[in-house]
């Protein structure tokens, strides 16, 4: 039997056994087999013996994550024969190395949340960001709770999107109730042209990805850095920059596909397009300026946004190659 696991996490009182239970309240349905909760941290909420037994669930408490074994899901599985498993996460323990563990065959990570206390948000990013920024990383539902008028959610939405592309982001009010939070198109300038400053490009960057179609035939002027590994290489390249989410040693690339426009072949072919010998004056880890049209291109079979360059040139590199992105 296939048993699907759920996991919770965040750091104390961010709203992780709320969820949970409300998770677990949703799915269940009479007549389920029982869903076998794990908590690794208490916290002020609790979960109510009577709760617990209308929805079938049972709750075991672990104190220490050398516990968790593969050998102790085993038992559970043996044992109670669970359909799914809600597991509440200790904030301070790693999360990247806890899903890299070993789980009993059958078994999959289902959903992973991760919940974020708005209001002590600011406090944890100035000191303890590495630890609360990690856990966002390889999560797939993001929750921040208890936002107030004056809680950035574009800029922290754009930040958790370049650090978990794959990510869905919300926003809760202090009365609880969900909202939506979305960036507004860029607008380009009188001739069409749209400028990317450094200001901007994080904020295009995470548009373009989720909204492309807004974007495809548009032009754009920016400057980047160049760089090529083995799915960009030859006659293509990545154009883009640094983007600094928690520490240096984490500093991302982002960036587009880029060709040039001058070209003979189409980029579906496989192997890029432009001409060569031009191609060739872009070396990796060149800075240039260009302006390109945003289009649509294929890459190992998979739509990609391309950027077609229609006129560039070598520009020296900043003085702090790093965008910073709060």
């Amino acid at each position: 039997m296939e048993t699907a696991v759920f996991l919770f996490a965040g750091f104390m009182d961010a709203g992780k056994t709320t969820g949970l239970l409300g998770a677990l309240q949703r799915s269940y349905q009479p007549g389920d087999a029982k869903s076998i909760i794990i908590c690794m941290e208490e916290g002020e909420e609790t979960y109510p013996d009577q709760l617990l037994e209308a929805i079938n669930a049972e709750v075991i408490y672990v104190e220490e994550k050398e516990e968790v074994t593969l050998e102790f899901w085993e038992r559970i599985a043996q044992k109670e024969q669970p359909e799914k498993i809600f597991i509440e996460f200790n904030g301070m323990w790693n999360l990247k190395e806890f899903l890299e563990k070993p789980l009993p065959k059958q078994w999959y990570y289902s959903t992973v949340f991760s919940f974020v206390d708005a209001m002590t948000y600011a406090l944890y990013l100035k000191n303890m960001r590495l630890i609360i920024m990690s856990p966002l990383s390889v999560s797939d539902v993001i929750i921040f709770n208890r936002c107030d008028e004056s809680f950035p959610r574009e800029d922290t939405r754009r930040a958790i999107k370049l650090l978990n592309p794959n990510a869905e982001v919300f926003f809760t009010r202090p009365d609880g109730t969900l909202e939506s939070c979305s960036d507004i198109l860029l607008e380009s300038d009188k001739d069409g042209l749209l400028t990317i400053s450094e200001e901007l490009f994080c904020r295009w960057f995470v548009d373009t990805i989720e909204h492309t179609d807004r974007y495809y035939g548009k032009k754009v002027h920016f400057t980047g850095m160049v760089t090529r590994d083995l799915h960009a290489s030859g006659k293509r390249f990545y154009l883009g920059r640094y983007v600094l989410i928690c520490c240096p040693e984490d500093a991302q690339f982002v960036g587009f596909v880029a060709e040039l426009a001058d070209c003979d072949r189409s980029y579906d072919s496989g192997d890029g397009i432009g001409n060569e010998n031009e191609v060739s004056e872009i070396k990796n880890g060149d800075w240039i300026e260009v302006e390109a049209v945003i289009k649509k291109g294929l890459m190992q079979d998979r739509q990609i946004v391309v950027l077609q360059i229609t006129d560039w040139k070598h520009t020296p590199s900043p003085e702090d190659i790093y965008l910073y992105c709060q």
